[in-house]
């Protein structure tokens, strides 16, 4: 007797073992299904994630754009250095003796202007002088 009291007890336990084992499976699932996103969340994170790669594109394209001014600007610079490069040295000789004489005009003209400030300045000066210098 004591064995098959032994052996019921094991079959009731195996079962009440089993049947804890599905209740804390199936609660288990219900877990997890309340904690999987629902469509609306999956949709707004979707959203959210189209938004990034849409601004990451539009950053692209202007980075691109740069690129692409930068690349006309080095064509029309390289075009103008090969129009220099290909100037006669008459022609050469023209451009720096009209640059020479634009620098010759200007430095006139500056040290005329530095000439009259000098002037101006040593004039206050020297009115101040007089005036609180006690002569």
């Amino acid at each position: 007797m004591t064995q098959e009291l032994t052996f019921i007890i094991g079959v009731v336990l195996a079962i009440a073992c089993a049947a804890l084992s599905f209740v804390l499976e199936f609660s288990q699932q219900r877990r997890d299904r309340a904690k999987a996103p629902t469509l609306e969340v999956r949709v707004k994170t979707l959203v959210r994630h189209l938004q990034v790669a849409s601004a990451s594109v539009s950053e692209i394209e202007r980075e691109i754009s740069k690129r692409r001014e930068m690349a006309e600007k080095l064509k029309e610079d390289a075009k103008y250095y090969e129009q220099l490069k290909a100037l006669s040295e008459t022609q050469v000789e023209a451009i720096a003796s009209t640059l020479r004489a634009e620098m010759g005009r200007s430095q006139r003209r500056s040290l005329y202007i530095n000439a009259v400030v000098t002037f101006i300045v040593a004039l206050v000066f020297f009115m101040l002088g007089l005036r609180f210098g006690g002569w």
